[in-house]
C-alpha cells in the first residue's frame, strides 16, 4: 500500500516537472521570436536562452529520474506481493494437507466405532467412502485505483 502512495506522489511530481519544463521552454521561444525581431539586448536574451533551455533540459532529466525511481518501485512491489502471495498458498496447502491427515486418524483410530462402520459399509457395498476436507479462508480485498 505504501509503494502505492509512494508513485502516487512520484506521478505528481512527475507532472509538475513536465509542467515546467514546457513552461521554460515556452519563455525560452518567446526570447527567440524577440531575438528574430531584433528588440532590446539582444545578447542578454541570447544568454537567457541559454539558461532556459538548460534549466528546461535539467527539468526533463529530473522528470525522467522520477518516473524511472517510481517504475522500480513498482516493479519491487509487485515481486513482494508475488512473494507473499506464493508464501501464503504454500502454508495453506501445508495447513490443508495437516487437516486432511487429522481427518483420516480420526477416521481410521481405535476405538471409533461410527469410522468402522463406515468402513463396513463401504466395503460391503463395494466402493471406497471419500474423505476430503476443505478449508475456505477469507481473503480481504482493497479497491486500488491505478492512474498513470
Amino acid at each position: 500500500m505504501t509503494a502505492m502512495l509512494s508513485v502516487d506522489t512520484s506521478i505528481k511530481q512527475a507532472k509538475v516537472q513536465g509542467s515546467v519544463a514546457t513552461n521554460l521552454e515556452g519563455r525560452a521561444n518567446v526570447l527567440k521570436a524577440e531575438v528574430k525581431q531584433g528588440g532590446g539586448n539582444v545578447e542578454a536574451k541570447k544568454e537567457e536562452i541559454a539558461e532556459l533551455e538548460q534549466k528546461a533540459q535539467a527539468a526533463t532529466s529530473s522528470q525522467i529520474s522520477t518516473l524511472a525511481d517510481a517504475n522500480k518501485t513498482m516493479e519491487e512491489a509487485a515481486k513482494t506481493a508475488s512473494k507473499d502471495e506464493k508464501a501464503t498458498n504454500t502454508k495453506e496447502k501445508g495447513s490443508d494437507e495437516k487437516v486432511s491427515g487429522a481427518d483420516t486418524q480420526k477416521e481410521t483410530g481405535a476405538g471409533s466405532e461410527s469410522a468402522n462402520e463406515q468402513s463396513n459399509v463401504s466395503a460391503s457395498k463395494g466402493t471406497a467412502a471419500p474423505t476430503t476436507a476443505t478449508t475456505q479462508q477469507a481473503t480481504a480485498y482493497a479497491s486500488v485505483d491505478i492512474c498513470l
